[in-house]
């Protein structure tokens, strides 16, 4: 399912959430890699600096960020505990900014997983506009005719069946230009 374009959480989060700027904190993405998962999570002190550098991105963790992260570290015994902590909250926030979804959704009656895009949605919300105000009562259309009709092209028409008929009844093929 494609209900958002292909974005990081804190745009998805801009765009969609409570307008409260809510951060999950701050996590070392590169910093844990497979071979190192279980050593790294078990140590008790924060992580460095250097393990916030992301060569993805091609960024570097600015000090006062890294403050930040020191003082929510704190608070968690192991480095398990703090990303535990980090998983839970970018949940959370996540749910949120789904339900805000959902609900914007539901206000046009239309249930946001019933399709498998956010374009989708989007087309049955202009449907369901434009479906508000119609009534099964009303005999549609109700405009009045007060444009003639164009002669021009009933005539034409008309000549364009009579020539068909003579070439059929002369037994003529017309010949194309492609």
């Amino acid at each position: 399912m494609n209900y958002i374009q292909p974005t990081d959480s804190a745009s998805f989060a801009k765009d969609f959430g409570n307008k409260d700027n809510e951060s999950n904190g701050l996590f070392p993405y590169e910093g844990i890699i497979y071979d190192n998962c279980n050593q790294e999570l078990i140590k008790s002190q924060s992580f460095p600096i250097k393990a916030f550098d992301s060569m993805l991105k091609n960024k570097t963790m600015s000090d006062d960020d890294y403050l930040l992260y020191r003082d929510d570290a704190k608070n968690y015994a192991t480095r398990w505990d703090y990303l535990q902590h980090y998983n839970e909250l970018d949940t959370l926030i996540m749910i949120q900014l789904l339900d805000n979804l959902i609900n914007w959704f539901y206000q046009y009656n239309i249930d946001m997983f019933s399709f498998m895009s956010h374009a989708a949605n989007a087309n049955a919300i202009k449907y369901a506009l434009a479906y508000k105000y119609f009534d099964l009562n009303v005999n549609y259309p109700q405009s009045q005719q007060k444009s003639q009709s164009f002669i021009y092209l009933i005539t034409i028409g008309i000549i364009k069946s009579q020539d068909i008929t003579y070439r059929a009844a002369k037994n003529i093929v017309r010949q194309t230009i492609m």
